[in-house]
């Protein structure tokens, strides 16, 4: 397993560029962006290439509401302009959300389920997904890059997102087929909605595309809250998965002191090492 860093959580004290000089002096091999089209791209990947950085993971840009039938020429007109910027940054990985459902804050991800209506609401617009997933994943396959659909927690940050459980997640990657798409397990949002991390994970390891990392409480860093990373990654390592290993948190303090709790874990699980 190899870290990467979100400059988009993680350095946020510096101006962009600079955030890669801050991974480059923190001695990891990576990080990742959100939206490319508000970046300079040319800048970035001078700045990537002087300090010898991979890019592991951007987002669609912009991002299209999958769960209207209607908007799914736009969506694939989107992964494929994302997929070249991706390409050409040297980038195989591209998160994709879904957007939101009408239902309310604090509340659970299927609350809006307990009527006839709204399942017959959800299975179509999770059809929706599901097509334009398929239309999509060829132009992916084409240009090497995997897309990454993320659930997200509806009870603290994303009140009314439509995936928020990562077996809905891994059942519609299923359906969609092929290698081009994956699920993007975050940790963060995962033991908020559901729990059970370390069997949600490894039961499904082979549709897992990338992990990504932040403690509960807080989405601060590993180590602050309740979540056991050794336990976790080291299931995550025992069952096959040797990818990035994402830090989208917060820091509570200092930047690189964060960062000291997580790599110790990491060097340990990778040791083979148990918690």
């Amino acid at each position: 397993m190899k870290l990467s860093v979100c400059i988009e959580t993680i350095f946020t004290r510096r101006p962009l560029l600079e955030r890669l000089d801050s991974v480059a002096e923190s001695g990891l091999p990576a990080f990742e962006i959100w939206g490319w089209k508000d970046k300079d791209l040319a800048a970035i990947m001078d700045r990537k290439e002087h300090h010898g950085l991979e890019i592991v993971n951007l987002n669609l840009d912009p991002p299209v509401c999958l769960l209207d039938g209607d908007a799914i020429p736009a969506f694939v007109r989107g992964v494929r302009e994302s997929c070249h910027v991706a390409r050409q940054l040297g980038c195989r990985r591209m998160t994709v959300h879904v957007q939101d459902v009408p239902h309310g804050a604090g509340e659970p991800w299927y609350s809006y389920l307990g009527d006839g209506g709204g399942r017959t609401q959800h299975r179509v617009q999770r059809d929706n997904i599901v097509r334009a997933l398929k239309e999509a994943a060829p132009i992916a396959e084409d240009e090497g890059i995997t897309l990454l659909l993320e659930p997200l927690n509806t009870l603290v940050d994303h009140a009314g997102y439509f995936i928020g459980s990562s077996q809905e997640g891994f059942e519609i990657i299923q359906e969609v087929g092929g290698p081009a798409i994956r699920l993007l397990f975050d940790a963060y949002h995962m033991q908020i909605n559901e729990g059970n991390l370390i069997s949600n994970l490894t039961g499904n390891i082979g549709l897992v595309g990338h992990i990504h990392l932040a403690d509960v409480p807080g989405r601060h860093e590993p180590g602050t809250g309740e979540i056991d990373f050794t336990n976790v990654l080291s299931a995550a390592r025992r069952a096959g998965y040797d990818g990035y290993v994402g830090l989208e948190y917060v820091p509570g303090g200092d930047d690189v002191a964060s960062l000291q709790f997580i790599r110790r874990v990491v060097d340990q699980v990778n040791r083979g090492e148990e918690g």
